[in-house]
């Protein structure tokens, strides 16, 4: 699993707060519950605005709508790349 964006909502008493996403805006978990949920389904990162709602496509729960939740915070992380086997290796020995 490469998580490559976290959403944190604002906290309005709902089960989740923070969705991880992939690179293409699929949710891959939702912390601290309700993944079961959410996993697969997609946040349009284009349309993402902190103090905003979430947009988010999930059906059958939504369809090309939004959470009432606000956004906090948005977090994007690194994702390492993996060479391919075809690619030139550089090793360093010492």
């Amino acid at each position: 699993m490469n998580i490559k964006t976290t959403i944190e909502l604002e906290d309005s008493g709902q089960d989740f707060l923070l969705l991880n996403l992939d690179e293409d805006g699929v949710i891959l978990s939702t912390e601290p519950f309700q993944t079961s949920v959410w996993k697969g389904g997609a946040v349009p990162m284009t349309m993402v605005k902190i103090g905003k709602e979430l947009p988010i496509h999930k059906p059958p729960h939504i369809n090309f709508g939004f959470l009432k939740h606000k956004v906090k915070s948005i977090t994007n992380h690194e994702i390492a790349s993996v060479p391919r086997n075809d690619e030139p290796q550089h090793n360093i020995t010492t």
